[in-house]
């Protein structure tokens, strides 16, 4: 997604092939306001994923494998209304009392 920095939406769910995720696959997406990542058959969001994302509004990666979320995920992404994470293999949830517009926890 390498200088794509004015992209608002990007939608790559509904994956048929597993996707790997890297620690900067986002980089360049500084005014990235909505991310769906539902349907990817992914098992963890590597930790950092998200920093440069620093005007996130939503973010969903339901329908996943995801086992687990790092605590910190989110620690850059203080615009977010909602996150949804349904449908997982979440045990916890990372901490999103940093988060003071959030509005929906799915």
């Amino acid at each position: 997604f390498a200088g794509l920095r004015t992209l608002k939406r990007l939608d790559i769910g509904e994956q048929s092939q597993p996707v790997n995720l890297t620690q900067n696959l986002f980089s360049d997406l500084q005014s990235l306001e909505s991310l769906n990542m539902g349907n990817m058959r992914i098992d963890s969001l590597p930790s950092g994923i998200l920093t440069p994302l620093v005007n996130l509004q939503v973010f969903r990666a339901e329908n996943n494998v995801i086992t687990q979320v790092a605590s910190t995920l989110f620690q850059t992404n203080t615009r977010l209304l909602t996150i949804s994470l349904s449908n997982n293999r979440l045990t916890s949830l990372p901490n999103v009392s940093t988060l003071p517009r959030l509005a929906n926890l799915f």
